[in-house]
């Protein structure tokens, strides 16, 4: 028999000594002078017995009383053989590769198994969980545990938690007949630490059961900090710039990391580095520098010095800037301005693109038929409508469809229209009006907006806001308009954005400022057709994009490491996606289309499972008054389940109010 509450117990001892004690005092004796002494002497000695016996009833009553309390608040328990089957569950989430001592978690977690096996009293199922459960082996009450039984259990790239642990354990049929249950874990604090859920789950698998929780770390103060992304400025990246990522950091323990350094390697060469310090459970962005490169497929990796969990402190990404950017202009006829519809633009253009990357060609609207559209990336349509069913809504309908993209200028005239792609506009208007200061966020102009930049030396003096009933896509707001002065659209699969001014005198001086060249950048780089990063972090592998997709072709994803495996096709056309299961190691991997490379791309582990300080037995309080027990010794050999004895601890408060009552009144007149 043992007690839950053992401190209560004691407590109640202790005061309860003095209580008894009083009980048993001796009752101070009551000396009568009467006259008639011998006759009152006989009948006072018939009034002691009947008084004595009362006594002694109301001593059994508090006795009783007291019984009952000290069962209600120390909850005395038996223990109780084990019987029927008995179930261990291992996780097998991507936090359990952390190592220990060399070692790790997983392996850990075998060695435990094996343990528990060493008593085989039982019949038992060995599974496995990241997110679900899968039977790794049965064996019979008696049997031992062979050799190859626990190969099954390796580290999924997955992560869940105990909700996840729950519903799977309510799906699996065994579990009802089953009084035992293992769970052997590194109990995440993340998603572990929360002793009101923990009871409520123990109450949703069902009472009798016996839930055993088994840590493979006990450890506290684990330090890791970890690659979270990374991504270019929102300039973009252009060969022959002053290009630079912004990477985005977090510590992921309880405790503070100085002096981190972050370095960025390319293709085996180390291009830049920097240094940062973390606040416990906190992110930081910092800015690393990426040098000119070659028109070819690099290989880049972020890396952060090893801690106590290393996947997180590689990210891997894939460079591939291509050998040119392929351009067309469509412009009308200037008549009599002097300069073409697209001077400044290409200007602007030129000044951040190489003559040996960009390749630009002008062509007027009356040549446009005359276009082979495939062999450019980025058509940019100078005051040219795009009518409903029109040859132009066609071809540029179909040019989208190759994943290009597309860039239309409005002239304002009375005849404008982009109808044909999907796009309508606001009436024209003919006055001078500046960017929505308040609207800068998200903007091509939302750097001006710091410092000591002035968003205000901007004017439109005719323009038209574009139609946005979804209230998504705007890229630059002006004053006095909830509707987008430009936007951005998705179009048959391609990129589209849409702008109700020209840049060009009489429509904005927007081309004079010397931050023009900024905004371009930032416009281009959204519009941007071509994958120039090519990364992917843990289920982001399920969505692979490539500019063409061919269902007649099979696609194969091979690793640097020697590993291929098949990639599955999702959706048709535009639309297309290619894809496979996440993996556990980071990797620069590359896609073939029937034989032949057509992507390479970087892969770094899933972030889901980087929060690896584990709970402890402090976590658990309410849980573990409840039943549930948190097994740190790892003392297997004789599991047993208990039961609490509330029952008798009714009866006695029963049996102390008839004890009580009797002696209050039934022999009240005795």
């Amino acid at each position: 028999m043992s007690f839950i509450n053992p401190l209560i117990l004691g407590a109640l001892a202790f005061l309860a000594v003095p209580i008894i004690l009083q009980f048993f005092v001796n009752r101070k004796k009551i000396v009568i002078y009467w006259a008639a002494y011998e006759w009152l002497r006989n009948a006072h000695v018939v009034k002691r017995k009947n008084v004595k016996i009362t006594e002694i009833l109301k001593l059994i009553a508090k006795l009783l009383l007291i019984l009952f309390l000290v069962l209600f608040l120390a909850r005395c328990a038996m223990s109780t053989g084990s019987k029927g089957t008995r179930l261990i569950i291992v996780d097998t989430t991507f936090s359990m590769s952390a190592e220990i001592d060399e070692k790790k978690r997983i392996d850990v977690a075998k060695d435990i198994v094996q343990k528990i096996m060493s008593t085989p009293d039982a019949a038992t199922i060995i599974c496995s969980f990241d997110g679900t459960i899968s039977t790794i082996a049965k064996v019979g009450a008696g049997q031992g545990l062979s050799p190859d039984a626990l190969k099954g259990l390796d580290v999924s790239p997955n992560s869940a938690g105990l909700n996840e642990l729950v519903s799977a354990l309510s799906s699996l049929p065994e579990s009802k007949s089953t009084q035992n249950i293992y769970f052997i874990s590194d109990f995440q604090k993340c998603y572990f630490a929360d002793a009101k859920a923990t009871k409520d789950a123990i109450e949703r698998i069902g009472k009798g059961k016996n839930i055993v929780f088994v840590p493979v770390d006990t450890r506290t103060g684990l330090l890791n900090a970890g690659i979270v992304s990374f991504s270019p400025e929102p300039e973009g990246y252009f060969p022959g710039c002053e290009n630079e990522i912004m990477v985005k950091i977090r510590n992921y323990s309880s405790e503070p990391i100085d002096a981190l350094p972050l370095t960025l390697t390319i293709d085996g060469k180390k291009q830049d580095r920097t240094i940062v310090s973390l606040k416990p459970k906190t992110e930081s962005v910092v800015n690393l520098s990426v040098s000119a490169l070659e028109p070819k497929d690099c290989k880049a990796s972020l890396t952060l010095p090893p801690d106590h969990f290393g996947p997180d402190n590689v990210l891997n990404f894939v460079i591939s800037p291509g050998k040119e950017l392929n351009v067309l202009g469509v412009v009308k006829d200037k008549g009599e301005n002097p300069f073409e519809y697209d001077v400044f633009m290409v200007g602007a253009l030129q000044s951040f693109c190489t003559p040996e990357f960009l390749k630009y060609k002008r062509t007027y609207i009356t040549q446009l038929s005359e276009e082979n559209l495939d062999n450019y990336d980025i058509v940019i349509l100078f005051g040219i409508p795009i009518p409903e069913n029109s040859m132009t809504a066609t071809a540029i309908r179909n040019f989208l469809g190759k994943r290009k993209s597309l860039i239309c200028y409005s002239d304002c005239s009375d005849t404008y229209t982009l109808k044909g792609i999907g796009v309508e506009m606001d009436d024209v208007k003919k006055e001078m009006v500046k960017p929505d200061a308040k609207q800068l966020k998200g903007t091509y102009l939302a750097f001006m907006g710091e410092g000591d930049l002035d968003p205000l030396s901007v004017s439109f003096f005719k323009y038209a806001t574009m139609k946005n009933p979804g209230a998504t896509g705007g890229r630059l707001y002006v004053d006095g308009s909830a509707d987008p002065l430009m936007i951005f659209r998705e179009v048959n699969g391609g990129k589209v954005l849409a702008a109700g001014f020209m840049p060009y005198p009489g429509f904005t001086d927007i081309f004079y400022n010397p931050n023009y060249v900024q905004f371009t950048m930032r416009m281009i780089w959204d519009v941007y057709p071509k994958h120039v990063f090519n990364s992917y972090v843990g289920k982001e592998i399920e969505n692979i994009s490539l500019d063409s997709i061919d269902a007649d072709l099979k696609y194969v994803l091979t690793g640097d490491s020697g590993s291929s495996t098949k990639l599955d096709m999702k959706g048709s056309g535009a639309s297309a996606k290619l894809g496979t299961a996440p993996m556990t190691a980071n990797d620069f991997f590359t896609v073939y289309a029937g034989g032949d490379p057509v992507m390479t791309l970087g892969y770094s582990v899933s972030r889901e499972e980087s929060e690896i300080e584990p709970a402890h037995r402090s976590d658990y309080g309410e849980a573990i008054k409840e039943g549930l027990v948190f097994d740190e010794k790892r003392d297997f050999s004789n599991m047993k389940s208990r039961k609490e004895y509330m029952t008798a601890g009714l009866i006695l408060l029963l049996l102390a109010l008839m004890f009580e009552n009797y002696a209050h009144f039934w022999r009240k007149g005795k």
